[in-house]
């Protein structure tokens, strides 16, 4: 006799979980997360009980690396849900626009406020808790990012760089993206061009 479907769980723990567990993401007191039908935390979740069950060399590293995924997914579907469908979420999505459009030059966080009919406290309260950082360090990624793209695929000098996204010096430039990188400029274009 069949019961008509079969059922998987997946255990894990670790110092990652603990991490989880400490600031209220993963609540024994609310173990059920309601987020509906997540297309690609069910992809994640079949991709484990295939390696599971072929038992290649080292499944077990793979799905840890999975699971890892689908604790994201769910922390941000979790995330999302109080954004969904609202005003706000539109507006925010507008300020990245405006800051993804004005990477190399200095924006102000308040007018971008303004332009989005926010108050610049609602904005950073806001921003931070859609995107998990906040305005500013949102602008500081998106420049470290586009400096990593020309260091490998520019032959642009660091000073270049550094004017080009709008940084007021060449020693801010690299102090920065040492600390965001754990490389100098020099180092990580050495590193990816070899």
């Amino acid at each position: 006799m069949t019961t008509g479907w079969d059922e998987y769980w997946i255990e894990f723990y670790g110092d990652l979980i603990g991490h989880y567990r400490r600031n209220g993401f993963l609540n024994p007191e609310y173990p059920v997360l309601s987020i509906g039908m997540v297309e690609d935390i069910l992809q994640c979740y079949l991709k484990i009980i295939d390696l599971i069950t072929a038992e290649r060399p080292c499944f077990q590293y793979i799905a840890s690396g999975i699971l890892l995924q689908i604790l994201g997914l769910l922390f941000a579907a979790v995330k999302y849900q109080q954004f969904e469908g609202k005003n706000i979420e539109n507006r925010i999505i507008q300020a990245k626009l405006v800051l993804n459009e004005n990477m190399q030059s200095p924006v102000s966080q308040e007018k971008i406020a303004g332009e989005i009919g926010m108050g610049y406290s609602l904005y950073r309260k806001k921003f931070k808790e859609y995107t998990g950082i906040s305005p500013t360090q949102y602008q500081i990624h998106l420049k470290i990012t586009k400096a990593k793209e020309l260091l490998i695929a520019s032959a642009m000098t660091l000073k270049e760089i550094a004017y080009s996204l709008g940084f007021d010096s060449t020693d801010y430039f690299y102090r920065l993206f040492k600390k965001k990188t754990g490389s100098t400029p020099s180092e990580y274009r050495e590193k990816n061009i070899r």
